[in-house]
């Protein structure tokens, strides 16, 4: 399959995970994530770009302290998307 390169895109964000039992939150954790991605000619997105993870030590989620990651996106023009992340050792 050939893909036409119609268009770049890049982006960041900070966002917070929550992990929630029974209406209480037990545990959070933030990432900070940079990404650059492309559009081909049928509107399909691919993200490529890296991850970082904080989280209380001590918490639930404390195995994502100071992790790196690298991930992919793919998103097909109706929608449907998945993604994967490696943790960078």
């Amino acid at each position: 399959m050939l893909v036409k390169k119609i268009g770049t895109l890049g982006g960041s964000a900070v966002k917070k995970f929550v992990r929630w039992i029974y209406h209480v939150v037990i545990a959070t954790a933030t990432f900070t994530a940079a990404d650059q991605g492309q559009q081909d000619a049928n509107s399909n997105l691919l993200y490529k770009g890296i991850v970082f993870y904080r989280a209380d030590p001590t918490g639930k989620l404390g195995f994502l302290d100071n992790k790196i990651g690298l991930y992919v996106y793919w998103q097909d023009s109706s929608g449907n998307d998945w993604s994967n992340v490696w943790e960078w050792k």
